[in-house]
């Protein structure tokens, strides 16, 4: 299917909006929070929000997914973008407490409009807003939240609550995506109707779910969808939700499942190499996945890597990641991301093959599993994604490497990549903090033909570059970045 156009944003944006706004207009309201369950709309109500609005101040930022950074440990570059924002550049800081004394005293003195968008703790709050009544004068802040709780915790009285989709934008935002028009065909009435009923309003499966009915015309098809859904509580978000990857084909499907585990907040690139290298059709099954909804592409400006990684990243909605994760964890091809020892023992015990591993980023206890893995051979056979922290190494890592297509590598130890490490399939490899790398390998052997990306980061000593270097030919993106000059003497 080729590519097609939905509305950007939720038909009855202009009455939520409106809504919203005669809660702004309220001088006293300073700070205001907007809660919702999730799929309800909360992030486009906010970037709308800040769009119509952002020029009447002086200065803005919108700080986005602030539960997602609080769990990989990155409060800190969100105050970093806040004060970048703010127009505070010249304040270098390391850790997060740093950052909330330096955040306390700049408000009071511009005109600002701040969105923080995805808040589930107070501490979060606490971190970007350390002093929430030192505000310029007709300065404006907006929380995004589906704890109503922790806002109220916080001390706001002025708190918007998302209403479910009233029935004619509900129809409009449905047909959208099923029709590319605001309204069905006649003979689809009836059937359009009863998915609206089994949406509840919820602006995440209007959109879905419409997207997986786009360019069928068979009504028999409608009715096999629509039964599969009034089977499921409305309650049960994720498994109507589910309808739709189930009407996938089989790439598809793996590709969505590889989203869902590892490829979330990658670059576009990236995903289309990985996917390209596991035999998937990357640029068509993404465009696949953005048009039926089941994945976003945002372009990103800010990244603490540096100017190469700005650009388009995939995103997911939390019910679709989730709903993702859950239906890998019972596939016979085993993804498994954040896991403990105890998962990849429970792994290599029942001898099941391994498609990828993302350790959390506390676990360095690499050793231990390469170990386990060299044991057996069949588990080396289907991994194609591995993603490393730490620096203990042993030889079982060579049956290990022969498939990999994706390799990301924190605190690699070598002086070079060894020569019992196969690369030959490898479509992206990633080292970063490796302190002691000075050449990638010997001019005589064997350069990985497939690499599409190369990324060396962080405290490189690299003295020079192979001359198999210029045999990659399908090299796209290439970037070193190193503490000392001796590469360019």
């Amino acid at each position: 299917m080729g590519s097609h156009s939905h509305a950007e944003h939720p038909l009855g944006l202009d009455e939520l909006v409106q809504g919203f706004q005669s809660l702004l207009s309220e001088d006293k309201v300073k700070i205001t929070g907007i809660v919702g369950m999730g799929g309800s709309g909360k992030t486009t109500l906010a970037k709308e929000l800040f769009n119509r609005n952002f020029s009447s101040f002086q200065r803005c930022s919108f700080i986005s997914e602030v539960r997602d950074a609080a769990l990989k440990n990155a409060l800190l570059q969100k105050q970093k973008k806040l004060l970048k924002d703010l127009g505070v550049h010249h304040l270098p800081f390391d850790s997060v407490d740093e950052g909330k004394a330096i955040l306390a005293n700049r408000f009071s003195s511009h005109r600002a409009f701040i969105i923080l968008d995805d808040v589930d703790h107070i501490d979060q709050l606490n971190a970007l807003l350390p002093n929430k009544d030192n505000l310029g004068s007709q300065s404006m802040v907006i929380v995004t939240s589906r704890e109503l709780g922790v806002l109220q915790s916080w001390g706001l009285s002025s708190i918007y609550k998302m209403p479910g989709f009233g029935s004619s934008h509900a129809r409009q935002l449905f047909c959208w995506h099923a029709f590319l028009q605001p309204s069905s065909p006649a003979e689809f009435e009836t059937l359009v109707e009863e998915f609206l009923k089994a949406c509840n309003g919820l602006p995440l499966s209007l959109k879905v779910l419409g997207a997986q009915l786009y360019g069928k015309k068979s009504k028999d098809y409608w009715e096999s969808q629509l039964h599969k859904i009034l089977r499921i509580l409305p309650s049960e978000i994720q498994e109507r939700l589910k309808v739709s990857y189930d009407a996938l084909d089989e790439e598809e499907k793996e590709m969505f499942l590889d989203v869902a585990c590892f490829l979330i907040g990658e670059l576009k690139s990236t995903a289309i190499a990985v996917c390209d290298g596991m035999r998937c059709s990357g640029l068509h099954g993404l465009q696949t996945l953005v048009n039926k909804c089941l994945v976003e592409l945002v372009y990103e400006e800010d990244d603490p890597r540096g100017h190469i990684f700005h650009g388009e990243k995939l995103r997911m909605h939390d019910h679709l990641r989730d709903m993702g994760r859950e239906i890998a964890s019972r596939h016979s091809s085993n993804r498994l991301w954040q896991p403990r020892i105890d998962d990849i023992k429970k792994h290599f015990k029942r001898e099941m093959p391994i498609r990828g591993i993302r350790p959390p980023a506390t676990f360095v206890a690499f050793k231990e599993y390469t170990q386990l893995m060299g044991i057996s051979s069949r588990l080396s056979n289907g991994l194609e994604i591995l993603h490393v922290n730490g620096n203990e190494l042993t030889e079982n890592f060579a049956s290990l490497s022969e498939h990999l297509v994706w390799l990301r590598w924190k605190g690699f130890p070598l002086k070079k990549i060894p020569l019992w490490l196969t690369l030959r399939h490898l479509s992206v490899l990633e080292i970063d903090g490796a302190d002691e790398l000075k050449e990638l390998w010997e001019d005589n052997v064997d350069p990985p033909e497939q690499l599409r990306e190369l990324f060396i980061q962080d405290n490189i000593k690299l003295q020079r570059l192979p001359s198999s270097i210029g045999r990659l030919h399908n090299l796209k993106k290439l970037l070193f970045s190193f503490v000392g000059s001796s590469l360019l003497e």
